[in-house]
């Protein structure tokens, strides 16, 4: 004998979806019923609605009050995309773009929402490859573009102008006035730099092992010259060593800059590598850190970790896991004709030992 009624098998992001459009229209502080109900009303089984319930907790929209039920905490909304949709390209470098997207999964399935991803050929995505992608359906569907390259001005007017829903996570702003997650590249050189200068060093190098996106470099490099003028002070150019190399294995292009009598008693890496990288040419030169040369970077990066990151102190601007969440956390959250939010992740510094005030007259 079979049953009449047999029960669905969906899946835990699928009931956390139809929660969702079930309590739009619902107020904070609303009880939901019990997870047994909740699946005969959805036809589902018990272990489905309560992983679902489990996402929405984790997500903040519902929460557990002792022996009272599971209530609403926030006014979900009719619109909410029920799918994130990403869009990326083969030439994004491939740590960065799997990074990204495990952070994008790991807030998909916090929210229980689809997501598909689309890897394009080395190029800008246009609005009709957006549109056609997007099955004619913006309001269901959310998209975050992980790209090299920005996408081209026309794209961005035609998606500002049709309502399709999209964040861009890059590490350089654009001109436009859309949702971005990004990170203060200026910003953490100049701090990075200024607490040298407060700690008495004035002659400070800036190492750049430059990366492909050349754009990134230069507003660090315009970081390390603002540091200097808020002091009042001029940047000597031959302290500011840009070369291009195997990040891995780049601290012969720095020792030149450590041999002369005037060597800088303190040296900025634009990021880990070049930091790492000042701190191995200190180690073939005989030359001690913090002692005879402070050294301190911006960036932190998951997937390279050398002996010499362990005694490098430098800014954590946040890694791109936590910029693929935070991406979904905008998308899904936001309301409908929002004004455009750019959302910088925060930096700390993370202290190693690799910086002390100048031990020699400073030239």
């Amino acid at each position: 004998m079979t049953d009449a009624n047999p029960t669905q098998r969906l899946s835990p992001n699928r009931v956390a979806m139809l929660i969702r459009r079930c309590y739009a229209r619902s107020i904070p502080g609303t009880r939901l019923p019990g997870q047994a109900e909740l699946a005969r009303y959805f036809n589902c089984s018990e272990w489905a609605v309560r992983k679902a319930l489990d996402a929405l907790l984790h997500a903040g929209v519902l929460e557990q009050r002792e022996r009272q039920g599971t209530f609403l905490t926030c006014a979900l909304r009719e619109n909410v995309p029920r799918e994130v949709r990403v869009l990326t390209a083969d030439n994004v470098p491939h740590n960065r773009q799997q990074t990204v997207l495990a952070g994008i999964d790991d807030a998909c399935r916090s929210h229980g929402a689809a997501m598909t991803v689309h890897v394009l050929p080395s190029a800008s995505p246009t609005f009709d490859m957006l549109a056609g992608l997007s099955d004619g359906r913006p309001v269901d569907v959310g998209w975050i573009m992980v790209f090299r390259d920005s996408p081209s001005a026309e794209a961005m007017r035609n998606l500002l102008t049709h309502g399709i829903r999209f964040v861009l996570v890059d590490d350089v702003p654009g001109p436009f006035r859309i949702n971005l997650i990004t990170r203060d590249l200026r910003g953490t050189i100049l701090q990075v730099t200024e607490r040298l200068i407060q700690l008495g060093h004035r002659r400070i190098a800036l190492a750049a092992i430059i990366d492909p996106l050349e754009s990134v470099d230069e507003e660090r490099i315009r970081g390390f010259e603002a540091a200097y003028e808020r002091h009042g002070m001029g940047v000597d150019p031959t302290l500011i060593v840009r070369t291009r190399g195997e990040r891995r294995d780049c601290a012969p292009l720095l020792t030149p800059l450590l041999t002369p009598p005037d060597r800088p008693t303190a040296i900025v890496g634009v990021d880990q590598y070049s930091g790492c990288a000042a701190i191995k040419a200190c180690d073939l030169l005989g030359l001690r850190v913090p002692v005879d040369v402070s050294v301190i970077s911006s960036g932190l990066h998951p997937h390279f970790e050398p002996a010499e990151l362990k005694r490098l102190t430098c800014l954590d601007e946040g890694s791109p896991r936590d910029m693929g969440r935070v991406a979904v956390d905008l998308i899904l959250n936001q309301d409908e004709g929002a004004n455009p939010a750019t959302i910088w992740m925060q930096a700390k510094l993370v202290e190693r030992g690799s910086v002390c005030p100048p031990q020699s007259p400073v030239a």
